[in-house]
């Protein structure tokens, strides 16, 4: 069963956010979201993603919650990306969410089979992010890695995005 994390920075800070979903997912931020300030400590890193990927929902139509999960993806996901973007907004004194997200640098990291995969994003210019699609932007390591190998490696997947 596949889990999601994905992880943002923005000047000083890296944001932690578990994702929940199936074939789509989006931001689960009531069951974990964090960030850390610089010096940023790898071994904090790696801990707060594999926190956020243990977080991870996998939501499966025909389990009988297809209601719930229409609420999560239609209603809840948005509400609660809502108030983490004021949030964070507020904590790094941006004065517009253009601001805030300036500079924005994201990789999205994906659980599966005892490999965690960390793929560094681009924005896409209409304020999204989008993959290269080359094997070069994915870093992958084994789910037993040290929380300073998974945050390492982590770092190393946000020096690429852009």
């Amino acid at each position: 069963m596949k889990k999601w994390a994905s992880v943002d920075q923005k000047d000083n800070y890296i944001f932690i956010v578990a994702m929940s979903g199936n074939r789509g997912i989006a931001g689960d931020y009531d069951a974990y979201s964090n960030y850390i300030v610089k010096p940023f400590d790898e071994g904090q890193l790696g801990l707060h993603v594999k926190k956020a990927l243990e977080a991870s929902r996998f939501l499966e139509y025909g389990s009988g919650k297809d209601e719930e999960i229409d609420e999560f993806f239609d209603v809840k996901s948005r509400q609660m990306h809502a108030k983490w973007q004021k949030n964070m907004t507020s904590l790094l004194k941006c004065k517009s969410e253009e601001e805030f997200y300036k500079g924005f640098k994201n990789v999205g990291i994906e659980l599966e089979e005892k490999i965690i995969s960390i793929t560094s994003f681009y924005e896409d210019g209409n304020g999204g992010y989008i993959s290269s699609g080359s094997s070069d932007d994915v870093l992958r390591i084994y789910v037993q890695s040290s929380n300073s190998e998974v945050g390492k490696a982590v770092i190393a997947a946000l020096s690429k995005a852009k």
